[in-house]
């Protein structure tokens, strides 16, 4: 008896490699996922879930991650400003604060807490590092009650 297997892929894709992807799907008059799943059969959309911030290393790119049922959004918009003052770490702040403040979520998408995780423990100890490691370390108290641990 032949049991169907399942196993789960992630596809990334430079940029241009998905310029030529996009190009061949309009050509087709497709969509890309539309062109993947004809080049591949049974492509399906990846299933989203949200994960404790200390699964996140278990955690897909499609997933979110769960935030405390009540954080101070004023204090969270307080260390946002003080990042944007900073002139630094400027993706991190915007994606923060659309996402919880702006659209009121209660998880943070996989790239936005990794992003945290990466400001919050730097590989490197320059300026910009020094500075905005003690800010992302607060939001990630704030948003967790610990700090995020960096997942490479």
């Amino acid at each position: 008896m032949n049991e169907l297997l399942s196993k789960e892929i992630l596809l990334r894709l430079t940029e241009d490699e998905y310029e030529r992807l996009a190009y061949v799907s309009e050509k087709l008059g497709l969509s890309v996922s539309e062109t993947l799943r004809a080049i591949v059969p049974n492509v399906l959309p990846a299933e989203r879930k949200t994960v404790a911030v200390d699964e996140l290393d278990k955690a897909s790119v499609v997933d979110s991650v769960a935030i405390h049922d009540a954080v101070d959004k004023k204090e969270l918009e307080r260390l946002l400003d003080e990042i944007e003052n900073k002139k630094a770490a400027l993706v991190l702040s915007r994606e923060i604060r659309r996402q919880l403040i702006e659209e009121g979520r209660t998880s943070l998408s996989y790239e936005t807490a990794t992003r945290l995780a990466r400001w919050a423990n730097p590989r490197r100890l320059s300026k910009r590092e020094i500075t905005i490691r003690p800010i992302a370390r607060e939001i990630s108290q704030l948003l967790w009650g610990k700090e995020i641990a960096r997942v490479d």
